[in-house]
């Protein structure tokens, strides 16, 4: 396993102190790596979700004009189909 060094304001280090007093990490090494690992997924996720708009666009047909109407439509036809996939994962 690599060591990295960071440094953090003093108000993170007390939080880290907390939460491993607190017995929810063994050790703040611990509660960085899950940290980080969250981060990671939540990053993957994001991609998954690109590349299958991305799919889903490839795959709906032919190329229409775009106009500021049909971009707002397609932004609000976005953020539903965002919200839905996080409202599911909760």
């Amino acid at each position: 396993m690599a060591l990295l060094s960071v440094q953090i304001p003093d108000s993170l280090k007390l939080w880290v102190q907390k939460k491993v007093e607190r017995g929810d990490y063994s050790t703040p090494s611990e509660l960085v790596r899950s940290i980080l690992r969250e981060k990671k997924a939540e990053e993957e996720d994001l991609l998954d979700q690109l590349e299958q708009m991305l799919l889903e666009g490839f795959e709906s047909g032919s190329p229409k004009r775009l106009t500021k109407d049909n971009l707002e439509e397609w932004k609000a036809s976005m953020r539903k189909k965002l919200d839905a996939t996080n409202t599911n994962r909760s």
